[in-house]
């Protein structure tokens, strides 16, 4: 009677667990993409959004031994409103590649006096990691030039000067690889 009890159990608790595992697969949806990614062996680049708002930047690749991986590279969580993706694009920084994305949040904080859209530019590459999976590019992350508002803060006009790739670039080439972009 005890090993039917516990088999049962047993049987309860993996239902439980597999039945969560697919609500939480089926809880999400490819907001971007799929974009290839030619440097990494048959790498697709795409973003989901989870039934929180928030949104996963995904890559799914082929490995060294020819399974098919996939890695989380960093998830966009809503902060008053949903993350929105604005622009994924490729770029070197001292001629090493980089994703970069950039994501905004709509903002309405009216009693501070500050709403619009507050955007972030990310980058992600695969420097100084032996994992050689795609980290954050914490120089990038630390510019505070990179985020800001468009629209009113503390209720002055703001304007973010970085919301599109070309702009994105010509700041990356002058600040970081001392090119002089016309």
């Amino acid at each position: 009677m005890l090993k039917k009890y516990m088999r049962f159990a047993l049987c309860a608790i993996l239902g439980l667990f597999f039945s969560s595992l697919v609500f939480s697969q089926q809880d999400t949806s490819i907001v971007h993409g799929p974009f290839n990614i030619s440097w990494c062996s048959s790498g697709e680049l795409f973003f989901t959004r989870k039934g929180d708002g928030s949104v996963d930047l995904i890559l799914k690749y082929i490995d060294g031994t020819k399974l098919e991986k996939t890695q989380i590279i960093d998830t966009y969580y809503s902060e008053g409103g949903d993350p929105q993706v604005e622009s994924i694009f490729f770029d070197s920084i001292l001629n090493d590649k980089n994703i970069f994305v950039i994501i905004s949040w709509e903002i309405n904080s009216r009693g501070a006096g500050t709403y619009g859209k507050l955007y972030q530019v990310y980058a992600y590459n695969k420097l100084n990691n032996k994992d050689n999976k795609f980290v954050k590019n914490m120089t990038l992350y630390h510019d505070r030039k990179l985020t800001g508002i468009d629209g009113v803060s503390d209720s002055n006009i703001s304007s973010f000067k970085y919301k599109t790739a070309a702009e994105v670039k010509k700041y990356i080439n002058e600040t970081y690889n001392l090119k002089q972009v016309n």
